[in-house]
């Protein structure tokens, strides 16, 4: 077994560890664990601030949990921190927020203390880096355990590494975006991060047909 296979495991048995596993056999190094999180909002927030089950919590400013409706029919998930969220705290700062508000209330038409919004990494990363397997893995039984929680309808994935991050599929997301991927008690809809179509304004007009296929299918 090479040295990277050790520190997989490895790693795999801190997480278990941190939250509350003795033993476990077999160990699978490639999926996110199945451990059973808290069950309820409160803990489950308290746990990821807690967290200290990738390399993220070492130079981190603060953990961003979700927030909004917690019994909303619509969740949306974004990537990852970036340094206007982190710096704010909140998911509704700077151009981006403001967009993605507006996304919302204007087309959608409906309030934004009406939806859940989270993200699928819930550490802010280092300038000009990605995030690794051992991060993802750590942190997708959040997101998981967030949409059991809250029991949506939709989940709204924005940008294509957060689809990515949800459902494994490295799709270009001009092709798959609007589209409607049924999973047993929820529906996907990708579509582009308001930060991306700020970037490309040509874009709007793809975000806000398939803001029209959100709201027909809400």
């Amino acid at each position: 077994m090479d040295s990277y296979q050790n520190r997989a495991i490895l790693h795999k048995l801190y997480i278990l560890r941190e939250l509350g596993v003795k033993y476990i056999d077999p160990i699978s190094i490639n999926e996110p664990s199945s451990i059973e999180l808290p069950n309820n909002f409160k803990d489950l927030k308290q746990t990821a601030l807690n967290c200290h089950l990738c390399n993220l919590s070492k130079v981190r400013k603060q953990v961003l949990f979700g927030e909004g409706d917690e019994n909303s029919d619509i969740f949306f998930v974004t990537d990852y921190v970036c340094p206007t969220t982190d710096d704010a705290n909140s998911f509704y700062a700077g151009r981006s927020g403001e967009l993605f508000t507006n996304m919302v209330q204007n087309v959608l038409e409906i309030s934004i203390n009406s939806v859940y919004i989270t993200h699928a990494l819930k550490c802010k990363l280092p300038i000009n880096s990605q995030p690794s397997q051992a991060q993802l893995l750590s942190c997708k039984p959040y997101l998981l355990h967030e949409i059991e929680l809250v029991k949506p309808k939709l989940v709204i994935t924005l940008g294509e590494a957060s689809y990515f991050y949800l459902t494994g599929d490295n799709s270009d997301l001009q092709q798959i975006h609007g589209q409607q991927i049924n999973r047993n008690s929820y529906t996907i809809i990708p579509t582009f991060h308001p930060a991306f179509l700020l970037r490309n304004p040509s874009m709007k007009k793809m975000a806000f047909n398939d803001l029209k296929i959100i709201k027909e299918c809400m």
